[in-house]
């Protein structure tokens, strides 16, 4: 009896011993229930997808045991557009800019384990496109006569160009390159040269981003000389003869005068006219003031162009006048074509009649 209740006390000391070292265990290594766990709750796909005005679901919900947990950012592209907020026990909101490029965007939220540094777990966030756009800083600019230069400034987050233009426009530059940031200003100089045409001219510039979503656009003018003008007034043609005087504008203080066969002046362009009525063989130069009234001879069945070149003052030049002269055959019907007489030269017979309006 006594051995037997030997047995039953040993057994009782191993127990507790065993019970001991197990408790002492769990004390200084602890239990795999205590180890700290992390996972993303919301959303399941840990990726968010959101239009380029930001609007969407922007909130992350986070399953954490054992441990707290912080977040931070991270850029894949672009930077600053993506603001976290505190953590609020079980979720984190964030908010983002308007994407006002023509490039998606993303970044990576990381959540971490206070605990362990190495539990992290990554939510991706992507930000659609913007839509181009282009503008500019007014709609009209004027020159004087004279010409010169002014500025404007244009404004796109894509690339650019200028929709064709006048030759007597210079736009510098004339296209512009996808910027960096979200959008870039450049300054464009536009050039008027002089306007010599003796009439108010017009352009209208247009802008636009290369993919043709959005445009903007720039009336430009130019004065003309007002007031420096001359035309033949008091006509009278003939088969063989054209005799007119000449009216001039109130700024008008010269002019050259010439006829031209219709085959050599065919040959010019405006500009070359002009130099052969001032300084060519033909060029006959008057004021107002003269006796300003000719008489050409011609050919029968024949074509001319008469052209005049008004100044003004300081030799400003006025817009070239041109008109065409026919005449027909002396054996036609004898009529003549008379403008603002008031009496008719009845010696001049065998005439055709010509229109001169």
């Amino acid at each position: 009896m006594r051995k037997k209740n030997f047995l039953w006390s040993l057994l009782a000391i191993v127990m507790a011993a065993t019970m001991s070292m197990t408790l002492q265990s769990c004390f200084l290594f602890g239990s795999d229930d205590d180890d700290p766990e992390l996972s993303i709750s919301s959303p399941a796909s840990l990726s968010i997808s959101l239009q380029a005005n930001g609007d969407g679901d922007k909130t992350i919900t986070v399953s954490a045991s054992h441990t707290d947990w912080s977040a931070d950012v991270s850029y894949v592209n672009g930077s600053g557009w993506l603001t976290l907020g505190s953590p609020n026990g079980s979720s984190i909101s964030f908010t983002v800019t308007e994407n006002k490029t023509t490039s998606p965007r993303t970044a990576k939220v990381k959540i971490t384990a206070t605990a362990n540094a190495n539990l992290v777990k990554e939510v991706t966030v992507t930000q659609a496109a913007g839509e181009s756009s282009l503008s500019v800083d007014g709609t009209s600019i004027e020159f004087q006569m004279d010409g010169g230069s002014q500025t404007i400034q244009v404004t796109s987050n894509t690339s650019w160009e200028l929709k064709g233009k006048d030759s007597w426009l210079t736009v510098t530059p004339s296209s512009g390159t996808k910027p960096s940031s979200e959008s870039e200003t450049k300054t464009v100089t536009i050039s008027a040269s002089e306007n010599a045409t003796g009439e108010t001219r017009s352009c209208t510039l247009t802008f636009s981003t290369t993919d043709n979503n959005a445009s903007a656009s720039v009336i430009v003018t130019q004065r003309g000389l007002t007031g420096v003008s001359a035309e033949p007034s008091d006509e009278l043609l003939m088969c063989y003869s054209y005799a007119h005087g000449v009216s001039c504008g109130s700024k008008t203080k010269y002019f050259y005068i010439a006829l031209y066969d219709q085959s050599y002046y065919d040959k010019l362009s405006e500009r070359e006219v002009i130099a052969d009525v001032v300084t060519g063989k033909v060029q006959d130069r008057r004021t107002p003031s003269d006796d300003n009234y000719y008489s050409w001879n011609l050919s029968e069945n024949s074509s001319y162009v008469l052209a005049i070149v008004p100044y003004g003052e300081n030799d400003r030049q006025g817009k070239l006048y041109t008109k065409q002269i026919l005449t027909k055959s002396s054996n036609s019907e004898p009529n003549v074509e008379i403008s603002n007489f008031t009496t008719v030269p009845l010696k001049w017979t065998n005439c055709s009649l010509k229109s001169l309006k």
